[in-house]
């Protein structure tokens, strides 16, 4: 039998369903603000990122808005050129002669398409293009795409048409026919709220050196990393290189430790304890307490209220955007990945330090809270170079060891126990203690 070729050739529906289907809407506007801010970086000269200096971003905004009605996005990051635009910046997927723009957080080319085939059905992306010195400007284009008849077509391209000039060379992109359930998101107050804090945070960075965010018209805050520091409290500040990605990490005492052991002690005030982990300046796991950033890794020291108050910064910076530890939504890290392993074990030695620290100051209590009042804080990103994480040294005390008593009993016989005491209100836990200082009193003390 003659051999007979078999089509595989995806279909489109499909092909946007699966890229859209397990991505948050908040990640899919953090792509389009990426895309934004690899737009300022080049024209910046793409600059290495770090977590002590940076470049100027003051030239540079993005501005948010959305409602029921559609979705806009906006800035003055440059525009894309027409070059980019017709064999680049709307293709799914990197082409293989694609030369990423340095220190990009963008790896597999397929965010902004992502992001508005998650938003609706009527897509506008209008460019302006900065003139290059000496050089004329380009023309200023517009990508129309209807998506429903985009679907149907037998292309994959889209149309380009020219456009009147934007107020400043940049990108905006407009979404109408909302889908129902994006357009219901944006009427939610919780969603904005939830937005702006997320923006404040993971781009804490760039809004640090002058970028301007803005979420309908209001203008978004940085998240402020600081530390405790005095001369029994200096915090991790270290900067090391693997395999062409450099790797800073700063770590340290963000408030002091707990002194309780319950999870509800707080409140509802958010804990901001934990690992973030940023990719060229970019935030993509934040207050992490999880065996991804080494808490209960191997099965050991996993995360407990004691340990609030710790707060670990690291940043993995690469020219290539491929060759950083990050996954397809740019939401996480890959484990996997030789470069993060290797960091790994610097992160877990500084997780033990912190345990090991909180483990100690139990045994002079009064002490170590005096020595960590006398502390000031600093910006985490103001620290000087040390290698070694330093909390204050305690008194050593005599340790006494405890053990936890657990058996089962009928509620019921529990609340008359409770009764018996005198408190109905009594936790189960209480009453077995109750019940053990009751019996050790009567067969211990009193028998001696």
């Amino acid at each position: 039998m003659q051999a007979t070729r078999v089509s595989a050739d995806p279909t489109k529906a499909f092909f946007v369903h699966t890229i859209t289907r397990d991505i948050k809407l908040e990640d899919c506007i953090f792509d389009l603000v990426d895309n934004s801010l690899d737009g300022a970086r080049n024209l910046l000269g793409n600059p290495e990122p770090s977590l002590v200096s940076g470049a100027d971003f003051s030239k540079f905004a993005v501005d948010i808005r959305f409602s029921e009605d559609g979705f806009i996005i906006s800035d003055n990051c440059g525009g894309i050129s027409l070059d980019d635009a017709i064999n680049y910046a709307f293709t799914f997927g990197r082409r293989e002669n694609d030369n990423p723009e340095s220190y990009s957080i963008g790896v597999y080319g397929i965010g902004m398409k992502r992001a508005v085939f998650k938003l609706g059905d009527s897509v506008a992306i209008r460019s302006t293009r900065a003139a290059a010195k000496g050089g004329a400007a380009e023309e200023p284009f517009v990508v129309s795409i209807d998506v429903p008849r985009w679907l149907k077509s037998d292309t994959w391209d889209f149309d380009l048409d020219s456009a009147d000039p934007l107020e400043q060379p940049g990108v905006e992109i407009v979404v109408r026919q909302l889908h129902e359930n994006i357009a219901t998101e944006f009427t939610n107050p919780a969603f904005e709220i939830n937005l702006r804090r997320i923006l404040a945070r993971d781009y804490s960075r760039f809004i640090d050196h002058g970028l301007v965010i803005r979420v309908n018209g209001k203008k978004v805050k940085a998240f402020e990393f600081r530390l405790l520091q005095n001369d029994q409290i200096r915090p991790f500040h270290s900067t090391f290189s693997l395999k062409g990605v450099k790797i800073e990490i700063i770590s340290g005492m963000a408030a002091p430790p707990s002194d309780s052991a319950d999870p509800e002690e707080e409140g509802e005030k958010e804990d901001r304890s934990g690992w973030y982990v940023l990719c060229n300046d970019r935030m993509v796991v934040a207050a992490d307490k999880t065996e991804l950033t080494g808490w209960g890794y191997d099965k050991k020291n996993r995360w407990h209220p004691q340990y609030r108050g710790f707060i670990g910064i690291i940043l993995f910076s690469a020219r290539i955007a491929d060759q950083l530890p990050l996954t397809t939504t740019k939401r996480s890290i890959d484990r996997d990945r030789d470069i993060y392993k290797l960091a790994l074990s610097r992160m877990i030695e500084l997780t033990r330090s912190w345990i090991d620290y909180t483990n100690h100051r139990k045994a002079s209590l009064d002490e170590a809270k005096a020595l960590e009042k006398s502390a000031v804080y600093v910006s985490a990103y103001a620290t000087q170079p040390n290698n070694r994480a330093v909390y204050p040294s305690v008194s050593a005390a005599p340790r006494i060891r405890e053990v936890t008593i657990q058996y089962p009993k009928l509620q019921r016989s529990v609340r008359e126990l409770a009764q018996g005491f005198g408190d109905p209100g009594l936790s189960a836990r209480e009453v077995g203690s109750r019940a053990f200082d009751y019996a050790y009193d009567e067969l211990v003390r009193n028998g001696q």
